[in-house]
């Protein structure tokens, strides 16, 4: 501010003074400087009672924030300027500017880049493991035979010595062994379990042959890979969300391992772009949701054997009838050993996401 108050004062009582200083032409008489010492003496104080002196100040307030400003000609102009973050080269200062979280740059062109985000995100792979065990899940069939008793988990019947013989709720560790079962081992069945006839050679061969067929059909469909010594099975998480609105897209710069990277907007639209995105521009078009997804596979048993601890005597309990084993069974039995709390995924626990979000216009 400048204070320029009693130089008006001295230049308005000058000026006021004026025609007294030069004497009076006419009568030939002079006014000497003591003359008007004595005037300014005695109306300084009424003068400056009855005088308004208006200041003008000329105010420039400018705020950075870790900023770089290029300012053309600010002559009086008053203004205020409030940076964040923010890059600006100005060519004109006569606007009230203010910008957040972005970077623009005018050039003459409109040009507008945003910058750049990152996003953090941690997320726990054991809590999507999923264990199945394989060898306790119970066969179930859509036959017309399953229909007609209303119980699908009724596999065949047979009458044998005049007793009706139901094989229903047979798991996958009993199909693994009564697939590979010949007719000797269902006539011990037969002979153990109901006695003798003579039917037992006829019956014991129909037995086998369909344990054979569901053991090759059903059971591969629903038990698995019989032939896998490890089982395994991926589940999909989706690690991180991204929202866009019509108008903005998304490029990656940097992205942990993911399975997939899918884009799903609101008009329908669906992209799969893999672990391969980066440098790919996604979204603008529609309001649209870009997700990160994970693979967590498990590694939930497998196919094991064993010999169980008796001699075939059909009065000893046979150890491995935990795992469905008959206790007059006495060769080695194959079942589904569980492995729990083995997962593997390549994604990183601690998510590090970089990316630019672009400003585009719809083409029409």
């Amino acid at each position: 501010m400048r204070i320029i108050a009693p130089m008006m004062i001295l230049i308005m009582m000058t000026s006021t003074l004026a025609g007294c200083t030069g004497g009076d032409p006419d009568g030939g008489g002079e006014i000497d400087t003591d003359a008007v010492n004595d005037l300014i003496d005695q109306n300084l104080q009424d003068f400056i009672n009855n005088t308004t002196i208006t200041v003008n100040q000329e105010i420039h307030n400018h705020y950075y924030n870790n900023s770089t400003v290029n300012e053309g000609d600010m002559t009086n102009n008053d203004y205020t300027v409030e940076y964040n973050n923010t890059t600006v080269n100005e060519g004109d200062d006569n606007n009230l500017n203010e910008w957040t979280n972005s970077s623009y740059s005018f050039n003459g062109s409109g040009d507008m880049t945003s910058v750049l985000q990152v996003l953090t995100n941690t997320w726990d792979p054991s809590i999507h493991v999923v264990y199945y065990d394989v060898g306790n899940h119970i066969i179930s069939l859509d036959g017309a035979m399953q229909q007609s008793n209303n119980n699908p988990n009724l596999l065949s019947m047979y009458v044998y010595n005049g007793t009706i013989i139901y094989f229903e709720d047979i798991t996958c560790n009993q199909l693994r062994n009564y697939g590979q079962w010949n007719d000797n081992v269902w006539e011990d069945y037969l002979y153990y379990n109901f006695g003798w006839h003579d039917d037992i050679y006829e019956v014991a061969q129909d037995i086998e042959g369909d344990f054979y067929d569901l053991y090759n059909n059903e059971g591969a469909n629903e038990c698995g890979n019989w032939y896998e010594s490890h089982t395994s099975i991926t589940t999909s998480v989706e690690v991180f969300s991204i929202d866009l609105s019509i108008g903005q897209a998304i490029d990656f710069i940097s992205i942990p391992y993911l399975s997939d990277i899918i884009l799903d907007c609101d008009n329908g639209l669906t992209y799969t772009f893999s672990n391969n995105s980066v440098g790919t521009i996604m979204g603008g078009h529609s309001n649209c949701t870009v997700s990160g997804i994970a693979e967590v596979t498990s590694s939930y048993g497998q196919w094991t054997y064993s010999y169980p601890d008796n001699n075939g005597d059909n009065n000893s309990t046979n150890n491995l009838s935990q795992y469905g084993a008959p206790s007059w069974y006495g060769d080695f039995w194959r079942y589904f050993e569980s492995a729990e709390n083995s997962f593997y995924t390549p994604t990183p626990n601690n998510l590090v996401v970089y990316f630019d979000i672009i400003f585009v216009e719809i083409y029409n």
